[in-house]
């Protein structure tokens, strides 16, 4: 129904899956970083998600924004968005970002065997940067073509120990 109620939903999912990720690391435990990890991610994909939810007629963009930015449903549906929907998914990657940081913030004093967990951060931000850059329409074709050199920039990060 709302952002509130969407990150809500997203803490007690996705990021609960973080914090048993920094347990299997022998982690610290570190909730606000698992809670900031897990909503971010789940609202990324949550965006990157969109095209597959609505070939489905299904939507899960919060009511309230969709209302508000007066998202029509039925044209989403037919897979025709308009201007609307860049402006919910332009929302949404905000408040994703906002997350983000907040992870990396947290993130930072935790030991480098969560690395590999805390990569997911630069993940989530290359998927919302590709997002801006055809000005937040999650049916944009180039959103649909594979990210050439993550493994690599991945692997980069990690031997240098940055997320």
């Amino acid at each position: 129904d709302s952002l509130e109620a969407l990150e809500a939903y997203a803490e007690a999912t996705s990021a609960s899956l973080f914090s048993l990720a920094f347990e299997t690391v022998a982690a610290p435990r570190d909730p606000a970083t698992a809670r900031h990890l897990g909503i971010a991610w789940a609202l990324t994909g949550l965006i990157r998600a969109v095209p597959f939810h609505a070939q489905q007629k299904r939507l899960y963009l919060p009511r309230q924004m969709a209302d508000r930015a007066g998202l029509d449903r039925q044209a989403l549906f037919e897979l025709k968005p308009g201007p609307e929907l860049a402006t919910v998914t332009a929302e949404l990657a905000a408040r994703a970002r906002e997350h983000l940081a907040a992870a990396r913030a947290s993130g930072r004093h935790l030991p480098r065997r969560v690395l590999p967990i805390l990569l997911l951060l630069s993940i989530a931000e290359e998927e919302l940067k590709r997002l801006e850059r055809v000005a937040y329409a999650p049916f944009h074709s180039h959103l649909q073509r594979p990210t050439p050199g993550r493994i690599w920039r991945l692997g980069w990060r990690y031997l240098l120990g940055r997320i």
